[in-house]
């Protein structure tokens, strides 16, 4: 099982990441926003502004209806992973 959670750096993040920029979320950071090596803000590093997508994510699931379980505590377990691939296939 993939699991992601607040300070990680793994592969896992990174692909968290990518699936979190391609819904439409900005992970870069800066004024104007500069970003991570890909300058997208995917540097494989579950900082604030993965966290902060990931919950606007969570939040989204809640709103329609979809149970997290326990995942809502800020972390990426399956059921998060599962909604955000449902999500991806909506695009």
């Amino acid at each position: 099982m993939r699991y992601a959670r607040k300070n990680d750096r793994s592969d896992e993040v990174t692909e968290l990441q990518r699936i979190l920029t391609m819904l439409g979320h900005d992970l870069r950071f800066g004024d104007p926003p500069g970003g991570g090596p890909g300058r997208d803000g995917v540097d494989g590093v579950f900082g604030s502004k993965t966290a902060s997508a990931l919950a606007e994510e969570q939040a989204a699931a809640h709103q329609a209806g979809v149970s997290l379980g326990d995942e809502d505590a800020g972390y990426a377990g399956p059921n998060t992973w599962a909604w955000l691939v449902r999500r991806l296939s909506t695009l």
